[in-house]
């Protein structure tokens, strides 16, 4: 899917619950019909842009455009984070690309 004209945030999140295995299989899974362990649910924690191809403004235009927060932000040498809700403690989490070379990634929480 291409996620420059993406989705509202809802059905993002949707995607997303469907087409993640878990990486810790303690908590928030369930058997798919295919056999594999899905995580149930999912929220984002928080959006990563590649500093290399997004600056700040546009980072938050899209995330504002997107239905998500972008108040908070924190940048480091390679993403400008963009952080949607405090992290869970001992809550499973996993980074996910939208889409092929977009430079945008979102940390994922089982819920």
């Amino acid at each position: 899917m291409e996620y420059d004209r993406i989705m509202p945030r809802r059905h993002i999140e949707d995607e997303i619950d469907h087409a993640l295995a878990p990486r810790n299989p303690r908590a928030g899974h369930e058997i798919a019909s295919d056999g594999e362990r899905r995580w149930s649910g999912t929220r984002v924690q928080s959006l990563l842009f590649d500093r290399s191809k997004w600056n700040v403004s546009r980072a938050m235009a899209w995330a504002t455009e997107h239905g998500f927060v972008a108040r908070k932000k924190d940048e480091t040498a390679r993403y400008i984070r963009l952080r949607q809700r405090a992290p869970t403690r001992g809550k499973p989490k996993r980074t996910v690309h939208f889409g092929e070379d977009t430079g945008v990634l979102a940390v994922i929480e089982a819920e």
